[in-house]
């Protein structure tokens, strides 16, 4: 029975040798990773903080007996915050109405770098599966392709947290067991989205390593 093409005779011309199990290793994790961003960045509970829980976009309100139940974007919290109710959300949450819009830009930011992100792995990716059936493939900017998915999401959650100023709500002197019309607020914590997401950037980081070690240079 012949052996693999790859294995028993020379590759051809400007091809370098590369084992076609972590190419193939190399597209089901990025096909992951794909799923997962896409998964993280759709989760509507990203932190609570105050009176609402958070997303990109989205915010709702847990309080039960507040004035605040019709809100369903960070915009609406914006609005509230900036206009009729923005003392009484004060006397709960100091300085709390700076933030919604620091939040809105962290969001978009964030989105927008991950659909980058996603739209720069599915080109790598396909063109793993290229040099999976190819041996004569050759691609100069496949180091660069295996590096930039990365980057753009590392550089998307270094934004996000630095935009939202997430660090200075964590310095805030919010001590005092403050509500609104018998509502207990919360402080910052993270949730879900927040979690994936970190986890997704230290996953990407793993698969970049893993790119730049065992499959670009198979793209020489």
């Amino acid at each position: 029975m012949k052996k693999n093409m790859e294995e028993e005779q020379p590759l051809l011309k400007f091809s370098t040798p590369v084992k076609k199990i972590y190419l193939a290793g190399y597209i089901v994790a990025s096909f992951s990773l794909i799923s997962f961003t896409i998964a993280s960045v759709s989760l509507s509970e990203w932190y609570t903080y105050c009176y609402c829980n958070f997303g990109l976009v989205k915010a709702d309100t847990f309080l039960k007996n507040s004035a605040f139940r019709r809100e369903d974007t960070i915009s609406d919290v914006r609005a509230d915050s900036w206009y009729g109710l923005k003392d009484t959300i004060e006397d709960a949450c100091p300085d709390f109405c700076k933030f919604p819009l620091r939040f809105e830009l962290a969001g978009a930011l964030l989105i927008l770098l991950t659909i980058v992100s996603i739209l720069s792995q599915i080109f790598s990716m396909f063109y793993h599966f290229v040099r999976y059936r190819r041996l004569d493939f050759k691609l100069k900017s496949a180091r660069f392709l295996i590096i930039f998915t990365f980057t753009l999401q590392f550089a998307a959650f270094m934004g996000y947290y630095f935009i939202a100023c997430f660090y200075s709500i964590k310095d805030m002197k919010n001590t005092k067991s403050a509500d609104l019309q018998g509502d207990e607020t919360k402080y910052f914590e993270w949730k879900a989205g927040m979690g994936m997401y970190l986890a997704l950037v230290v996953l990407q980081f793993l698969l970049m390593i893993f790119g730049l070690i065992f499959t670009a240079k198979g793209f020489k």
